[in-house]
């Protein structure tokens, strides 16, 4: 099972269109989550690198797109599970981190589902709700990449 984790982690880290971004610092946080407002069970994921730590959310609110997603109640996750989304931060695209737009497209507007980031640097939040159907070739195949890891963690 580990073997196959890490293949297809290893597959994932070389998809094509998911390039890697220089963050100019360390980062102080990364949450990254997915979220689904039709969904009849297991409608939120939402997990928290910080402290050089994994946690995942044990909160399921659906978020409001006007402020930061609240995660008030996290749980540890292992150092395996850790290495699985390291990378995350400097896959972020380009353009994301280049618009100050934080709602990209329109999120679970059509059943669709979406995608949450969010970047902590120097005391600095940014972050960002993307639609999932969104059409934009860099940033479509990061929310792939979102997504695979996400079903990594939580099967």
């Amino acid at each position: 099972m580990k073997n196959a984790v890490s293949l297809i982690l290893l597959l994932a880290m070389l998809a094509p269109g998911c390039v890697d971004h220089e963050i100019e610092s360390p980062v102080d946080s990364f949450v990254f989550g997915r979220y689904y407002g039709y969904c009849a069970g297991d409608c939120f994921h939402a997990f928290v690198v910080k402290e050089n730590s994994l946690y995942q959310s044990e909160n399921e609110t659906y978020p409001s797109k006007d402020a930061p997603w609240s995660l008030p109640s996290l749980r540890l996750l292992s150092e395996d599970q850790k290495a699985l989304v390291a990378d995350l931060p400097s896959l972020i695209p380009q353009s994301l981190l280049n618009t100050s737009e934080t709602v990209i497209g329109c999120p679970d507007c059509g059943d669709f589902g979406a995608i949450y980031i969010e970047l902590n640097q120097n005391g600095n939040k940014r972050f960002w709700y993307v639609d999932n159907a969104i059409q934009e070739q860099e940033l479509k195949d990061f929310i792939t990449t979102i997504h695979e890891r996400i079903n990594l963690l939580v099967n």
